[in-house]
């Protein structure tokens, strides 16, 4: 598996099953849209590059990259802007190493066809369209549940034209997650909690859309990653 070195860790620029998710085949994992350039900073783009994986044929090409490493409980940071463009969906995730679920969404950003995240959401205060969620449970038995998306309130700057910090801080009992050093949710969920402590995760950052009409017109850009035990 192709691998990338950034942040002093290594990266891989797929996902472990493969190049595609099996039930999305809107976008492929494309090596070409994952670029880190002299200062540092990671750029996770969406191309036009079409390919034909096992009879299905994929247009859109995005930049992913999945840890190597494992992790285990501790605070998980990235500073980012995001990209801007029709139908884009950036997202900064963790979910189990042997399993999934256990997932948790510390963002999830959706630009529509007006092409940004501006608007009023889940919470009346929210102005941008950035999400956080949990999923857990077993997919097999149909027993998954999830915390359910919701907004937040992180001011008045632009996540699309601002650096902002996000921060996962995992705990045994409780899972927070920070924009900008500001406490924006907490699960603490029991079925979440087992499934989360029972395994390592993963850290995954990237780059999607929403539908087959995207545009895109500026790169995610990611600063750094930081990650520190408990």
């Amino acid at each position: 598996m192709e691998t990338i070195k950034w942040s002093g860790r290594e990266w891989l620029t797929r996902e472990t099953w493969g190049l595609y998710h099996p039930n999305n085949k809107l976008f492929w994992y494309d090596r070409s849209a994952v670029e880190v350039n002299g200062g540092g900073l990671l750029k996770l783009k969406v191309h036009k590059n079409p390919r034909q994986f096992d009879g299905s044929f994929i247009e859109t090409g995005v930049g992913l990259i999945s840890s190597v490493d494992d992790f285990r409980f501790g605070h998980f940071e990235i500073e980012c802007m995001l990209p801007t463009g029709k139908h884009l969906w950036p997202a900064f995730w963790s979910y189990g190493r042997e399993t999934w679920p256990p997932e948790v969404d510390i963002f999830e950003g959706y630009t529509k066809a007006g092409g940004n995240y501006f608007g009023t959401f889940f919470d009346a205060l929210s102005l941008w369209n950035v999400q956080t969620n949990a999923h857990w449970g077993n997919v097999n038995k149909g027993t998954k549940g999830s915390a359910s998306p919701k907004t937040h309130w992180f001011g008045i700057r632009n996540p699309s034209r601002n650096y902002i910090r996000y921060r996962m801080s995992w705990f045994p009992d409780k899972i927070i997650i920070y924009y900008n050093n500001n406490e924006v949710r907490r699960f603490s969920e029991k079925p979440l909690l087992e499934q989360m402590n029972s395994q390592p995760s993963r850290v995954i950052i990237n780059n999607a859309v929403t539908a087959s009409n995207w545009s895109l017109k500026d790169d995610f850009k990611v600063r750094y990653f930081r990650y520190e035990p408990l």
